[in-house]
């Protein structure tokens, strides 16, 4: 960010997750995927959130996508890698009606 000094830690960021699924049976199946943030080394979640649901027509492909807010996130460099870990689960029923900055394509 703009006026930062090297060092200082930024006050927020956003990570882009994006999943591509595929159909591999015989009926169309509407999914959404649920994105999760943990910190470096473990402990608790720093953001979740769902995509909104989409139809994948049976032996199609879908990709999903959205946006995670995280506040506070550690700054990366090479002497400092700060690696955090996403997981991406799809789910079949359940699925939120809607989720803020998500999108689908074909």
């Amino acid at each position: 960010e703009e006026g930062e000094q090297e060092g200082e830690q930024p006050s927020g960021g956003v990570l882009h997750a994006s999943a591509a699924v595929a159909n591999a049976g015989s009926s169309a199946q509407t999914i959404c995927v649920a994105f999760s943030l943990s910190p470096p080394g473990g402990g608790r979640l720093l953001a979740a959130a769902s995509t909104a649901a989409v139809s994948v027509p049976p032996g199609g492909r879908a990709t999903v996508s959205l946006a995670l807010s995280v506040a506070e996130p550690e700054v990366w460099s090479a002497a400092s890698p700060h690696l955090y870990t996403v997981h991406a689960a799809v789910v079949q029923s359940g699925c939120a009606s809607s989720s803020s900055s998500s999108s689908a394509s074909e």
